[in-house]
């Protein structure tokens, strides 16, 4: 049908082509490289809507068209000669970057498309990353690390022909694109990205970059539950502080040790790290940074069963959230408040909490999150003897952690998984589940969780008649309890040998 236009009409639609599926008229009139008057280019555009080519979408005064079919688009596209179409791809990106110069950030996404098809390389990395960081904003993470992905493409093949200022953009590029992939759980790719960034910050002397690759690569390794190598990239991190004027490289060490050593349930170092962190942030005014660490300080008080201290520091935590719009920050609030809920009551109260964190961790991609989150929900539906709901949300969340390699969030989903086969006097299961649990706990070093799961063995043991070893197991559970200060724990060991 193409071949069969005549010259004209044929070439309309194939520089129509370049602007995409949907074309406005003054588009096609600015890039057209022919010389043709406005009314003759509208006349063509008449025969090639009532050929149901490119019928009109959009009557005058607008006059916007679209591509009946896709493959019609496709096929006028690529029976351009590839400079050419490299030239149209120029001009509709100045063009459209003069249309919208009151608001660029609208257009980022239509000034990538074409910019990155053009000769103008700087500006195709330029909009490239940009359309990524929106991306990343508004939690399209698939779409922004493509945007991130090619951006890195035109860096690496074409470096010299980009601005000087944007050369060192490329630090920026690996951040945020390991910041996504973290949040989707892939933290093998996410963690590439951070080495990358270490190694550029390295090779330009860029110290202040070097340390937030190093607290990056940290928490990435602290997230697998790889705890000594999370300390050693800290204290290195902590170490850069003393070369930097900037304390934000040195709070988010603070930070990270804290974290660490939380996991590992060392509650009063953990609180003394993150206190320290904390003031810090408040001195730098990084709202953001001071709610993720009053989120963690509440933590630690929890697992201290000070839960009045938790309770405090997780609503400090929200509010902050909710003023910045930080949608999931909120969501780690609303679980955290949750599981206050869930020990002091109202148990529907905690499971709304629940639920709301869980909706908001899967609206935006936070895989990991929303299988801690379905964790508590299990919590709950089992406190309410709804085992079979339980089970399901469990065995949910530990095919998402094993997938992507989260260790101790398997070591805790098998360990309610064994919980409630233990309610159900299935000991046979309950035995298997916390069995492997334990091996995973020890292997991460996880004192806190060893201890709960030495307390559940030791329960097994109660309820399958075995007393000589069930106070073994609980024996050994408080002794770990009280050296760590973990206070619910010492708690449900002691109610246990009372048993």
């Amino acid at each position: 049908r193409i071949d069969l236009l005549d010259e004209t009409s044929k070439q309309v639609l194939k520089v129509a082509a370049i602007l995409g599926t949907g074309f406005s008229f003054e588009a096609l009139k600015v890039i057209f490289p022919y010389s043709v008057s406005e009314e003759m280019l509208e006349s063509h555009l008449g025969k090639l809507s009532r050929l149901d080519l490119t019928p009109l979408d959009r009557p005058a005064p607008y006059l916007e068209y679209i591509f009946k079919h896709i493959m019609t688009q496709e096929v006028a596209y690529n029976s351009q000669p590839f400079e050419k179409r490299r030239k149209l791809h120029q001009k509709a990106g100045e063009y459209f970057q003069e249309r919208h110069r009151h608001d660029l950030a609208s257009a980022y996404e239509v000034l990538a498309y074409h910019f990155s098809r053009s000769p103008a390389r700087h500006k195709a990395f330029e909009y490239l990353l940009l359309a990524g960081e929106k991306s990343q904003r508004s939690f399209a993470n698939k779409e922004a690390i493509r945007y991130f992905s090619s951006a890195e493409e035109v860096w690496e093949k074409e470096r010299d022909s980009l601005e000087e200022g944007q050369i060192g953009k490329i630090e920026t590029l690996y951040r945020q694109r390991g910041e996504v992939l973290k949040l989707l759980g892939e933290y093998d790719t996410a963690s590439s990205d951070f080495q990358k960034l270490l190694s550029y910050s390295r090779q330009v002397g860029e110290k202040s970059s070097e340390g937030q690759a190093l607290n990056l690569l940290a928490e990435i390794c602290w997230l697998r539950g790889e705890y000594p190598p999370a300390l050693k990239l800290c204290n290195a991190a902590l170490e850069l502080t003393c070369d930097l004027s900037e304390t934000s490289v040195g709070a988010l060490a603070l930070y990270g040790l804290g974290e660490v050593e939380r996991r590992r349930g060392h509650f009063d170092v953990a609180l003394r790290h993150l206190e320290s962190a904390l003031g810090l942030f408040e001195e730098m005014e990084e709202e953001e940074s001071q709610a993720r660490t009053l989120n963690n300080i509440g933590i630690s008080y929890w697992s201290k069963g000070e839960l009045k201290e938790a309770l405090k520091a997780f609503q400090e935590a929200m509010e902050i959230r909710r003023s910045l719009g930080d949608r999931p920050g909120v969501a780690t609030a609303l679980n955290n408040i949750g599981l206050i809920y869930s020990v002091i009551g109202p148990a529907p109260k905690a499971l709304k909490s629940f639920t709301e964190a869980s909706k908001i961790f899967q609206e935006i991609g936070d895989t990991r999150s929303r299988c801690y989150c379905l964790g508590n929900v299990g919590f709950i539906l089992r406190s309410s003897a709804d085992y079979s709901s339980a089970l399901e949300v469990y065995l949910e969340a530990l095919a998402v952690l094993e997938k992507i390699g989260d260790e101790l969030g398997q070591a805790y989903t098998l360990n309610n998984l064994g919980d409630v086969y233990q309610d159900l006097h299935d000991l046979e299961s309950a035995f298997e589940y916390h069995r492997r649990t334990l091996k995973l706990a020890k292997k991460i070093d996880d004192s806190e969780l060893i201890s709960e799961v030495l307390a559940n063995l030791g329960n097994d043991e109660l309820l399958a008649g075995n007393r000589a070893e069930a106070k073994k197991n609980l024996t050994e559970s408080l002794g770990l309890a009280e050296k760590i200060g973990a206070g619910q724990m010492q708690l449900k060991a002691l109610t246990s040998l009372l048993d």
